[in-house]
């Protein structure tokens, strides 16, 4: 019987190494992320957001530009990534969010190609085990938002980065490493024209080439941290330079000014609460096992001088990766609002860092990180397919009925639309929505802007009560009304007044439970015989 123990023992460990089995393991586990990310993406929860991404991407495809003709506060190179796409198909929020899924999924693999190269097969699996079970790329990973594009870019860039530092010596020859660093310099520019709070990763990346990519690394070292220079910073200049000299003003306002003025709206200290405690509800791995983890392997290896060379090389680069994150958190944490989804796209950051903690962690502690990868890989998926029922007996509205309740606007044909509900406008592909409110509530700006800068983008309450007279159809939520002053509210009330009710949807809410069941969505429209005065129009 000892015999046999130790027999089924040492297969089972030969087993283990196994880069065949790892593989396999993985893709299970991919497998079970890719089936629930697409589940969620048709019956999930809105998001307020995704209808102002797809509605600004459809518009800049159209021929408007962007900051000049459209108030976007984002970095600009989303709607050029969705727009074509979503051209090709049905207009309705479900579109959008196929095209995130996809580039979730895409950021996800190319995070576990990543890790199998610079790591063991053993902690690229340690890699993915963290992606699956981190709630927000199932449940954010399937909105048409901008963080799965930055995940997607941040992926890539890996993958790039791995064919330069975990290339041995004698694969250097024949590895073409200045263009696997252009590629990279290219993905990482391209994170930060997707989310402006991602530019710390390329730059502490060109540091990392510079001090530690030039030192043992062949021949081409010089080569390869121009390549990833060249390509970062050159695409980042281009872009920022065509829109500063197109409309500077409105550029740095929507980019920077807007976003500034909106922060100082908030309570700081309240604001970073609700991050800390947003983060820990749905990336409690990230907290309780891969930081330690790290940490401990960092003070352990720290005095390691006997290491090999390729080995260092990848320790710098792990020390970088844990640097960026950092930077980037740091940023993430003071901005107002913050919410844990910010850290999405720094994911495959982490998930790297996960992989080479687990891949230096000798003895007990090894043996143990193993069966706990795979206990949150599992507990991970219970938890998100627990989620599943209850947002299907929650109140929150899904793509189809936000394209249900814009049934009205579609019968309408072309008319002239005034709403801050950008996904309900979205939905009506022959509405004209009124100037200056693409950004969904968001553009309500209130009184958080200095005076002088509300031309560069947005309307303010006021703006809104003389558009309702411009507008053929007006759309408001309940939720919409609250950012209304108190003072303005018996004005709005008059203006509705006047208008006649087509319809009305209740339980009109993205987030679900009980605060949903009084959201309710109506349709106005001028009575017949009312006078349209202005244009209103784009």
């Amino acid at each position: 019987m000892g015999w046999e123990n130790r027999t089924t023992l040492a297969t089972l460990k030969r087993l283990l190494r196994q880069p065949p089995f790892w593989f396999l393991l993985g893709l299970l586990v991919f497998l079970k992320l890719a089936a629930l990310t697409l589940y969620l993406a048709h019956f999930g929860a809105t998001n307020d957001d995704e209808g102002f991404y797809c509605l600004i991407s459809r518009e800049v495809i159209a021929g408007r530009a962007l900051y000049h003709d459209l108030f976007f506060t984002q970095m600009p190179l989303l709607p050029y990534v969705y727009g074509p796409l979503l051209r090709l198909m049905p207009q309705s929020i479900e579109s959008g969010r196929w095209i995130s899924c996809v580039l979730t999924l895409l950021g996800v693999l190319a995070t576990w190609r990543a890790a199998w190269i610079l790591l063991s097969p053993a902690a690229s699996f340690a890699a993915l085990a963290l992606v699956a079970t981190d709630g927000n790329v199932s449940a954010k990973g399937c909105q048409a938002l901008s963080e799965p594009l930055a995940f997607a870019c941040a992926g890539l860039g890996l993958w790039a980065m791995a064919a330069v530092v975990g290339s041995s010596p004698a694969d250097r020859q024949s590895a073409n490493r200045p263009a696997c660093a252009a590629l990279a310099g290219l993905a990482f520019a391209a994170a930060a024209l997707t989310r402006l709070s991602m530019l710390p990763i390329p730059v502490v990346l060109l540091v990392y080439l510079a001090v530690c990519g030039t030192r043992r690394t062949g021949g081409d070292a010089w080569k390869t941290f121009t390549a990833f220079a060249i390509t970062a910073l050159g695409l980042l200049a281009a872009v920022v330079l065509h829109y500063a000299l197109a409309d500077w003003p409105r550029f740095y306002f929507s980019v920077y000014g807007w976003n500034a003025a909106f922060a100082r709206s908030f309570s700081h200290a309240l604001i970073v609460w609700s991050f800390f405690r947003d983060l820990a509800d749905s990336s409690i791995p990230s907290i309780l096992v891969v930081i330690p983890a790290f940490c401990f392997v960092l003070l352990r290896m720290m005095p390691a001088r006997s290491w090999r060379p390729d080995r260092r090389r990848v320790y710098a680069f792990a020390v970088s990766l844990a640097a960026a994150w950092l930077i980037c958190t740091l940023i993430h944490v003071t901005r107002r609002p913050a919410f844990s989804v910010y850290q999405f796209p720094l994911l495959p950051l982490l998930a790297v860092l996960a992989g080479w903690a687990f891949d230096n962690v000798r003895g007990s502690f090894r043996r143990s990180a193993l069966p706990l990868a795979g206990a949150l890989a599992v507990a991970g998926g219970v938890w998100l397919c627990w989620r599943i029922p209850v947002e299907r007996a929650s109140f929150s509205t899904t793509p189809a009925g936000v394209y249900a309740a814009a049934a009205p606007l579609r019968a309408a044909g072309s008319m002239r639309l005034l709403t801050v509900d950008s996904n309900v406008a979205y939905c009506a592909p022959a509405a004209r929505l009124v100037h200056g409110y693409e950004m969904a509530e968001f553009s309500l700006m209130g009184d958080f802007v200095p005076p002088n800068e509300r031309t560069l983008g947005g309307r303010i309450p006021a703006q809104f009560l003389r558009d309702i007279d411009s507008a053929d159809y007006v759309v408001l939520r309940n939720y919409d009304m609250s950012w209304f002053p108190s003072r303005m509210k018996p004005a709005l009330n008059a203006r509705l007044y006047g208008l006649e009710p087509v319809s009305v949807t209740r339980h009109f809410g993205q987030f679900g439970g009980e605060d949903s069941k009084s959201d309710y969505l109506i349709i106005f429209r001028h009575k017949p015989g009312d006078s349209i005065s202005g244009s209103g129009g784009r």
